[in-house]
């Protein structure tokens, strides 16, 4: 066999066809949501699915305030607002992938739910409440579409299993303040970034959270450059995380090797934050969006490290550095408010870079990243004039900011039709009804996620009742019942004292059969036993007098006793009496301050 030649593996027939499933072109919509939902039924619910090539809404999804999964139009004022859209990575049938929901209705009732984002008729299959009344950060899914994992207010962190819907791990104060950005970082995602309000950034590890059963799981790595609140995080590579806060401050974190590799000082705060192919979009708090191109900037660090160590650094003009530093920075503007949202994607059919930011009063702008100019405008939740000011916007309420934006890609439907139309026989039909039968039980395999966490089984547990204790008002022992305890008290007490000595009866017994058996015995031995005899019933009349004795003394005790309780009971009636005297005192002199006053 030559030695060049190299076998290849038969593939599979499903193998094959994902593979090319995955060659075909795909259709890019834009999962868009906001936490105020339009009450005006002319405008799109909480979920709008936008077509970025023609700028428009293709279909919305209205959901209901209360657990059931109804989207009428009836209870448009009862809906909720949708945080974030999380898809499933691998669970993709149809034209509908599935996606994990966090909504939340003013701010206090929050919940998980699963969607279906089929672009023309979006559905819930379920929804389930959460362990806190509202999450400061999203409801992310893991790489592997496992776990779904989200931060809350009080600085926790919840982990669901998602094949179960069980509540495998609450980690307890994971940061002092409330958890404001998440992000997966590594090889299939295999370590969590957080990034808190209380300016910390953590490094966990996935295995360790999922696994241990302790609620105290630590980080394994600490960032602690920032001053402020941190606004977001994103994964730069599988060793590379970009963090963002409040002062503009964006630093790009090594997660191996815990060093600040890059600090860059924007001159407005971020608000939101996406990365592709190494270039950082970061949203400003005045709707400014900065384009972070990190190659140029590794160059441009590289060349101002050269100037510095050769001697002809002081000869460089200002112009020219000023153009280098320009070099890596750009920025597009269109946006008034805050931009709270980002998506990056790359068009297959034109081959074109886009970026989808969305701000505070609900719109969502369209960039082509080449040319930096906006293609699309978009406004979901506006059902007015686009031309309407933002001023007279916020006077007539209708700041529906946008809280996420997701791409969706989905398999073009005419590569679908000629694919359909090129199977024959009775493989395509088996084909399209596996297809279908998939897209129906997929959402069952995913139960709603659990509130509390699933308590242990009850083996081993101690079983219990409780005792009911004595009371004042219960009739008291006879002294008849007295007497027979403190007999099986002594009695107890007497062969726990000496175990080996037998009791008065058995030893008069034993005395009588050794009388009846001394006829046979010289008389000598006969009256060695008549002698024992008697000591024997001497010891029994001390016994019978000690054990008199012990009696009266347990009767003495007993009668104390009932006499202390008296006399308790007694000095109780009498401050009763007191309290209550001096009540009476005191409302009589109450009643006449207020006549006076009066």
């Amino acid at each position: 066999m030559d030695p060049e030649t190299i076998l290849v593996p038969d593939v599979p027939a499903h193998l094959r066809d994902a593979n090319h499933a995955c060659n075909r072109p795909k259709r890019t919509l834009l999962s868009v949501t906001t936490t105020k939902p339009s009450t005006n039924a002319m405008t799109a619910g909480a979920v709008a699915m936008v077509d970025p090539q023609v700028g428009s809404v293709a279909s919305s999804l209205t959901i209901s305030g209360d657990l059931a999964c109804t989207t009428a139009a009836s209870q448009q004022q009862q809906q909720l607002g949708v945080c974030s859209i999380s898809p499933f990575p691998l669970l993709k049938f149809s034209n509908a992938p599935l996606a994990m929901a966090y909504a939340a209705k003013n701010n206090k009732d929050c919940m998980a739910m699963l969607v279906s984002l089929h672009p023309s008729h979006p559905k819930v299959h379920w929804k389930a409440r959460l362990p806190e009344a509202t999450l400061s950060t999203i409801l992310r899914l893991s790489p592997c579409g496992h776990y779904a994992i989200a931060g809350g207010n009080s600085g926790c962190l919840y982990i669901w299993y998602t094949l179960s819907g069980e509540l495998i791990q609450t980690v307890r104060r994971a940061h002092y303040r409330a958890i404001s950005a998440m992000c997966f970082v590594g090889d299939n995602g295999r370590f969590l970034v957080t990034g808190g309000q209380d300016g910390m950034v953590h490094l966990w590890a996935l295995r360790d959270m999922v696994q241990s059963q302790q609620q105290q799981v630590l980080p394994i790595r600490t960032w602690a450059q920032h001053a402020v609140p941190i606004t977001a995080v994103a994964a730069l590579s599988e060793s590379r995380v970009v963090s963002a806060s409040q002062d503009g401050m964006i630093l790009v974190l090594e997660t191996f090797s815990e060093q600040v590799l890059a600090q860059i000082q924007l001159p407005q705060g971020v608000s939101s934050l996406t990365i592709r192919h190494q270039r950082i979009y970061a949203g400003g708090q005045l709707g400014t969006i900065f384009c972070l191109d990190m190659d140029q900037y590794s160059l441009h660090q590289t060349i101002q490290l050269g100037a510095r160590v050769s001697s002809a650094s002081d000869t460089t003009p200002v112009a020219n550095q000023h153009q280098q530093q320009l070099s890596y920075q750009t920025t597009l503007t269109g946006h008034s408010e805050a931009v709270t949202a980002m998506a990056a994607w790359r068009d297959q059919a034109t081959h074109t870079e886009y970026v989808a930011s969305g701000d505070a009063m609900g719109t969502l702008r369209i960039w082509d990243v080449d040319s930096r100019v906006c293609v699309r405008i978009v406004q979901p939740w506006n059902a007015t004039n686009s031309n309407t000011s933002v001023s007279d916007k916020k006077k007539a309420g209708q700041q529906h900011s946008i809280a996420s934006v997701t791409v969706i890609e989905l398999p073009d439907e005419e590569s679908n039709a000629g694919q359909s139309s090129n199977d024959q026989g009775m493989f395509a039909t088996k084909r399209h009804r596996g297809a279908k039968s998939r897209s129906t039980a997929l959402p069952e395999l995913l139960p709603p996620l659990q509130k509390y966490p699933t308590p242990p089984p009850d083996a081993g547990q101690v079983k219990w009742t409780p005792v009911m204790l004595w009371q004042s008002n219960m009739t008291q022992p006879s002294t008849k019942n007295k007497q027979a305890r403190a007999d099986i008290a002594l009695e107890k007490a007497e062969r726990f004292r000496n175990p080996w000595r037998k009791r008065a009866s058995e030893r008069i017994d034993t005395s009588s059969n050794k009388k009846m058996t001394s006829d046979k015995q010289p008389s000598i031995e006969r009256g060695d036993d008549d002698g024992d005899a008697m000591d024997t019933t001497g010891n029994n009349k001390d016994q019978e007098g000690e054990l008199q004795r012990l009696r009266e003394q347990l009767l003495a005790a007993e009668k104390g006793k009932d006499e202390e309780l008296q006399r308790l009971r007694q000095q109780l009636e009498e401050s009763n009496s007191t309290i209550d005297r001096w009540q009476k005192v005191n409302n009589e002199l109450v009643a006449k301050l207020k006549k006076k006053s009066s």
